[in-house]
């Protein structure tokens, strides 16, 4: 059990790098969009990165190569986390 602590807390702080990094490139478009649409955006684009998984995870051919399932569910527990930050303000 021990290992998984760890392993959970290095995935937070890799999720907490790839927002940072994220944000620099972007800019806080997530809240400004949140501010604009609320919880529909929030919905709308974790049902993307969700349909994203499903289509990976199914071995559904797919014509844009090189996002392995990993990077889209790290997209996804990021975009949760977004959704709950902005709940929250």
């Amino acid at each position: 059990m021990p290992d998984k602590i760890a392993r959970h807390k290095a995935l937070c702080d890799e999720l907490n790098a790839l927002y940072i990094r994220k944000n620099h490139d972007y800019g806080d478009s997530f809240h400004l969009s949140y501010e604009e649409e609320g919880l529909a955006m929030a919905r709308i684009r974790l049902t993307d990165k969700l349909n994203r998984f499903k289509a990976l995870s199914r071995g559904t051919e797919q014509m844009v190569e090189g996002e392995p399932i990993r990077d889209t569910l790290i997209d996804l527990a990021n975009y949760a986390i977004m959704t709950i930050l902005e709940l929250e303000e």
